[in-house]
């Protein structure tokens, strides 16, 4: 059996193992209410990932390029050597940008997909469990469900967004990964092994 395979069935051991002790102690009304949570989390925390985290690295990019040129320079004119004023852009038709756009809208495509489904099956997931624990009841007790569950969980979930939108924003959106020297320490090492 391969590692990733042991990590795979050990993962959905944990789950499982995890789902009995939550039911043993707290009962299928707390299973319901966590499923119903850890559904939309997810969905809110790929989603972000996938749209604001993206504009975040990208723009994290673009600082830690123009701070390794502005260094770079300021180096190499210490040896009396003149930085150009102009330099020359490629023209932007490149086919591996364009092989790399076309692979990064295939996984945004795909995350979207499993976004849905993984969504849609847990509410699915959520409200059953809340139908089979209510059965005795008329209406199944929904508007309990609604205002129990769901509204409870949405506040909570629209907070945790919130905070998890100003850290990326104030927090990993200022923080520059690599200072110049490092840059170089690994341009070098790649040039060397090359």
């Amino acid at each position: 059996m391969e590692l990733k395979d042991k990590i795979l069935y050990g993962g959905i051991l944990g789950i499982v193992v995890n789902i009995g002790i939550l039911v043993f102690f707290f009962g299928l009304t707390k299973l319901a209410d966590l499923i119903f949570m850890a559904t939309f989390y997810l969905a809110i925390l790929v989603t972000v990932y996938f749209t604001y985290g993206i504009a975040i690295e990208q723009k994290l990019i673009k600082e830690q390029i123009k701070t390794f040129i502005g260094d770079t320079f300021a180096k190499i004119n210490l040896f009396g050597i003149k930085s150009p004023q102009k330099i020359n852009q490629p023209s932007g038709n490149d086919p591996s940008d364009a092989k790399t756009d076309q692979k990064n809208k295939e996984i945004l495509n795909r995350t979207k997909k499993l976004i849905i489904i993984v969504t849609i099956s847990g509410f699915i997931l959520s409200i059953s469990l809340w139908m089979f624990i209510n059965k005795k009841n008329k209406q199944f007790n929904l508007p309990s469900y609604f205002k129990d569950i769901v509204l409870k969980n949405l506040i909570l979930l629209a907070f945790v967004a919130a905070i998890q939108l100003l850290f990326t924003t104030y927090v990993t959106g200022k923080y520059l990964p690599l200072s110049t020297n490092n840059a170089y320490k690994i341009i070098f090492k790649e040039l060397l092994q090359t």
